[in-house]
């Protein structure tokens, strides 16, 4: 776990400094669903979609996040998400 919290501390300095900066905000948000704080990441994912739409790609980029927010990558309805 070392590697995974010395990022997440270095993505946190970003922040501090760059509260909107797209790709901190999407690592960051990766770091954390990693370690099961699901919403966190999901507020982080957010923000960085909000900034950088692009941002819904590099989660359909990645299997794990792609299951874990498919409401996130546009690969669910609208449908779906109303359920």
């Amino acid at each position: 776990l070392g590697l995974p919290l010395e990022a997440q501390a270095a993505f946190e300095r970003v922040r501090e400094i760059q509260p909107y900066q797209p790709r901190a905000n999407f690592y960051l948000g990766a770091i954390l669903a990693g370690l099961g704080r699901k919403e966190e990441a999901r507020a982080l994912f957010e923000l960085a979609i909000s900034v950088r739409p692009q941002t819904k790609q590099d989660i359909r980029d990645d299997p794990r996040l792609r299951t874990l927010f498919p409401e996130l990558s546009g690969l669910q309805s609208e449908s779906e998400q109303n359920r």
